[in-house]
């Protein structure tokens, strides 16, 4: 959104694809199906118009809602998907620390920021499992967790990932996303944001995450305002503070995500 709008983006691709049609919430969001050559050839992607992200991942950086001017940490940015939509929702106003332990993820990032227009996003590679990010004068006014998980989420595009999973797996992964939002909660500014998300179903990873983490830091509390999550989803796919969407009912990948306000 930093070089076009949904609209432009979809007439530049109605001729390159079999079908393409507005997201069923993702304001931002296209669907489209068979491109006629691969989509780094596409001339829109070239020019840095558009990303390619399942409909649940464009959901939680709005949940996220982050303003233009704030200081943000996306934790475990992975390649970028969520970083490049943040600075977007940001208008590239502020700044953003992507953070990663593999340093090798980070460079495509970097390269990722640039085919977007994006200039306000610094890289820092930390293991998150092992210590607390920067230094303790850090601080933000949100934070992403894309945590490490088990990936049960997205196992209609990938079935073969039932195979490497198993309740011990489950619980190795609790562990990790534990220490990470702990090892992140003091560089929360008071009254910032905190959003948990994993592309999991699973209670172990979700839910019980969040009860204990919230049993020990009682700093925090779910915050029920949802950002710029449309209503219509929020219908459907909040309960108790808490955001789930299912491949059966929405036709987009598993994901879970909370929203956590630091109160003092």
């Amino acid at each position: 959104t930093l070089k076009t709008n949904r609209e432009q983006l979809r007439r530049s691709l109605e001729n390159q694809v079999e079908q393409i049609a507005p997201a069923s919430f993702a304001p931002d969001g296209l669907c489209l199906r068979n491109p006629k050559q691969s989509i780094q050839h596409l001339a829109a992607f070239k020019k840095g118009w558009f990303q390619v992200q399942d409909e649940a991942a464009q959901l939680v950086p709005l949940l996220l809602n982050p303003r233009p001017g704030e200081s943000v940490l996306d934790a475990c940015a992975g390649l970028g998907g969520k970083t490049g939509h943040i600075a977007q929702l940001m208008q590239n106003q502020g700044s953003i620390t992507a953070l990663d332990k593999n340093p090798n993820k980070l460079q495509l990032l970097h390269a990722e920021m640039q085919r977007l227009g994006v200039s306000i996003v610094k890289t820092v590679a930390e293991d998150l499992e092992r210590s607390a990010v920067e230094s303790p004068s850090d601080r933000y006014d949100r934070i992403l967790v894309d945590a490490p998980c088990s990936g049960l989420g997205v196992m209609r595009r990938n079935p073969d990932i039932k195979w490497n999973s198993s309740a011990a797996c489950l619980e190795r992964q609790s562990t990790i996303q534990k220490r990470i939002l702990t090892n992140l909660a003091t560089r929360v500014k008071p009254n910032g944001i905190l959003v948990y998300a994993v592309c999991s179903p699973e209670p172990e990873e979700n839910e019980a995450v969040i009860h204990q983490f919230l049993k020990k830091h009682s700093d925090f509390d779910i915050n029920n305002h949802y950002g710029q999550l449309p209503n219509e989803i929020c219908k459907t796919a909040i309960t108790k503070g808490f955001f789930k969407t299912f491949p059966c009912l929405t036709q987009m990948d598993g994901f879970f995500s909370v929203r956590l306000q630091r109160i003092s």
